[in-house]
């Protein structure tokens, strides 16, 4: 991870207005704490797979709900049912995403 961490650092210095996620692997962690740290926006395109279990499957479960609370946006994958989305545990940004998925659905 602290590798990760460094190596996405150096891709910051050329500004990006946005940070751009995919998944929940390591890599998309690693992309979004880089994206706190730098104040910089982060979008979180999603696979799907929402299982409310934190090690199952470990450790992508985990990394989905860090991630998801760092974005500032959420999209999903077209066929992704929507309902997915709505049960999420996501708080501060719910009304955001809900819109988001109409928008896209």
């Amino acid at each position: 991870m602290s590798q990760l961490l460094h190596n996405l650092n150096n891709v910051i210095n050329a500004g990006p207005d946005m940070i751009l996620v995919a998944g929940d692997a390591t890599t998309t962690l690693a992309a979004s704490l880089i994206s706190f740290y730098h104040h910089i926006s982060l979008g979180h395109v999603e696979a799907g797979l929402r299982t409310y279990e934190r090690y199952s499957p470990f450790p992508d479960e985990m990394h989905r709900r860090l991630t998801d609370n760092l974005a500032d946006l959420y999209l999903r994958q077209r066929q992704v049912p929507a309902i997915i989305y709505c049960k999420s545990t996501i708080r501060q940004n719910e009304s955001m995403l809900l819109e988001i998925l109409q928008l896209i659905a």
